[in-house]
């Protein structure tokens, strides 16, 4: 099914499916955060939003609790965007990625373990009992166990099940990341 919607066969390695399913059509194109650069980025996935927005002040003429965002230095250093957390079991080093469905959470797997198959089971997730940006606690995470194997190192993924209960602001200009749950933002 990938060769014939034109996908590079590298990219099968990337797509989960469970029980033999057959993926969704891929997207015709992909864009990076190096588009954003220039501006300031609200991710807001619980009211579908995703802007562009000068400063906080800005999202507080639009209705956002701005006292209750947690701020976080952006780092840019390895090419992501990423932050660090606290976490119940020590310092992650997290990294934002819209593009992936789940939280990863970097641990080597047993070598007769296939990524296809411990996807899927309830023992392969990780739960933390805290999150803590700037000393605010997010309450629990959830992370799927997965080897994340590129050249640098990466201690986790948050990915959509993350965007789905946060609001994130990017502000790129003063290199800092904003969070809030999104119910203590409505």
């Amino acid at each position: 099914m990938l060769k014939k919607m034109g996908l590079f066969p590298a990219y099968r390695e990337a797509i989960f499916v469970q029980n033999g399913e057959e993926p969704s059509l891929s997207e015709p194109g992909r864009l990076g955060w190096e588009l954003f650069y220039n501006v300031n980025l609200l991710v807001d996935i619980s009211n579908s939003k995703i802007s562009f927005c000068d400063s906080l002040e800005t999202l507080q003429e639009y209705g956002y609790k701005i006292e209750n965002f947690s701020k976080a230095p952006l780092l840019l250093d390895r090419g992501l965007i990423e932050f660090e957390s606290q976490t119940s079991q020590g310092l992650l080093r997290c990294v934002l990625d819209t593009g992936s469905t789940f939280n990863f959470l970097h641990i080597e797997l047993e070598k007769a373990q296939k990524i296809e198959q411990i996807l899927w089971e309830d023992d392969n997730i990780v739960n933390y009992s805290s999150f803590e940006i700037d000393k605010k606690n997010f309450g629990p995470i959830y992370f799927h166990k997965m080897p994340i194997k590129i050249p640098i190192h990466i201690d986790a993924i948050l990915g959509m099940d993350f965007f789905r209960e946060h609001i994130v602001f990017i502000d790129f200009k003063r290199r800092a990341i904003y969070f809030s749950n999104c119910s203590d933002i409505n």
